[in-house]
């Protein structure tokens, strides 16, 4: 038996097959899908910066609060007790959000101190010279800041210092910033350096 090719194509060769397309509701589904994707994706790099963010800001305060207590450790170990000189200004004053101290200066003592300023919301470390008070901002972004000063005899610590002598025990700092409450800095005041009256 003899077999026959036609040449022709198959019937139905010519007709579109609506079968081989997409519907209009698996394109929306597709659409929908990848929204959900790249909406996840934002939300993830969105997360992700705010992490850094925070943690960028949280070390900047940390490197703030470092420095002032390294500052306050310079004070407390410069600082001049004892009996001071007659006409000499007070010794150590401290209020709760400013104290001062004699440091020796160009010529002869110098009064410096550290305070926290509420409308600036940042601690400064001041000190005279002979150019006039030179003032530098140490520590930034502080929500809040109070000082308060360890009596030597009776062991508690009180919100202001007007004695002469002898010094405070130690100065503690606390504050606040606006992210977190800091750990208090607490820094002993050995005894001071003497100051001979003559």
């Amino acid at each position: 038996m003899e077999r026959k090719f036609i040449d022709s194509p198959r019937p139905g060769w010519n007709r579109i097959n609506l079968s081989q397309g997409f519907t209009l509701l698996e394109v929306i589904c597709s659409l929908l899908i990848a929204g959900l994707v790249v909406l996840t994706v934002l939300s993830i790099v969105n997360q992700s910066y705010g992490l850094w963010q925070r943690s960028w800001s949280w070390g900047e305060e940390d490197r703030g609060i470092r420095l002032v207590a390294r500052t306050l450790e310079d004070f407390c170990a410069n600082i001049f007790g004892g009996k001071l000189p007659k006409g000499e200004k007070e010794g150590f004053v401290g209020e709760p959000f400013e104290f001062s101290g004699l440091l020796e200066g160009e010529k002869g003592l110098a009064r410096a101190g550290m305070r926290w300023d509420a409308q600036e919301k940042a601690i400064y470390y001041w000190r005279e010279t002979d150019k006039g008070l030179r003032e530098k901002v140490i520590c930034e972004k502080v929500a809040e800041a109070e000082f308060s000063y360890l009596h030597r005899e009776r062991g508690s610590w009180t919100e202001s210092w007007t004695e002469q002598a002898p010094l405070p025990a130690a100065i503690r700092l606390r504050c606040k910033t606006s992210q977190k409450t800091m750990p208090a800095v607490i820094v002993p005041i050995q005894n001071g350096r003497r100051i001979s009256a003559p």
